[in-house]
């Protein structure tokens, strides 16, 4: 049997009497896809964390703790050339 049969996960399907569980079953969930969107979403934000950081350099980003969304919104407005200009608006 292929381990992509296999793969599952549950999600919360919210509050239920005590005969029920709160967690559905999901089956077939496509790991390969989800993993390659996960790194990519966390490649990219890296790198909008090391571009404030170098851009922005004495401000303490560790310490504000931002998330993904609010470090996307502080470089919409980011001055780029074209084909560059468009990054930005493409990833939020």
């Amino acid at each position: 049997m292929d381990w992509k049969d296999l793969a599952s996960t549950a999600v919360y399907t919210g509050m239920t009497d005590e005969n029920e569980s709160i967690w559905e079953r999901v089956d077939g969930v496509d790991v390969a896809f989800i993993g390659a969107f996960l790194t990519a979403h966390l490649s990219l934000e890296k790198y909008i964390t090391d571009y404030l950081g170098l851009r922005y350099p004495s401000l303490a980003w560790g310490d504000a703790k931002l998330t993904f969304s609010q470090k996307i919104a502080l470089i919409q407005h980011e001055p780029a050339k074209p084909p560059y200009d468009e990054i930005y608006l493409r990833i939020k």
